[in-house]
């Protein structure tokens, strides 16, 4: 979260916009996501590819890492976390039923313009 947080002092910066810019309207701005979310973003692609691999051993690995070492493997908890903080469902992975990155370009986004809306009327 450090490199996070730096990420966004270091945009600030670079775009001379004022230190009190609400870390929300950095990605309205810059029209990409979050460093963080797009860490996500491209970890969740790793596991899509190695699911979707040609290798039979690697989809076998990936797939069991998910089904039945989910709490105590490195794989299958990253997907949990990513399934708790994007709210989708850990059987959606395997059926590949969004495409992730659509998905999550438009969370990010209607977030940030919720909080847009909040601070406005709150004022």
């Amino acid at each position: 979260m450090q490199f996070c947080t730096a990420w966004r002092k270091g945009l600030r910066g670079v775009w001379d916009l004022p230190y009190q810019t609400h870390c929300y309207l950095l990605p309205l701005l810059s029209h990409c996501l979050p460093v963080f979310d797009e860490i996500c973003s491209r970890s969740m692609n790793f596991v899509f590819t190695c699911l979707s691999h040609t290798s039979k051993l690697i989809r076998y690995v990936a797939d069991h890492c998910i089904r039945f070492w989910l709490n105590f493997s490195l794989f299958g908890r990253n997907i949990l976390f990513y399934a708790r903080r994007y709210g989708f469902d850990v059987d959606d992975v395997f059926f590949n039923k969004f495409s992730f990155f659509v998905t999550l370009y438009t969370l990010v986004l209607a977030a940030s313009l919720l909080l847009l809306k909040t601070v406005r009327l709150t004022r």
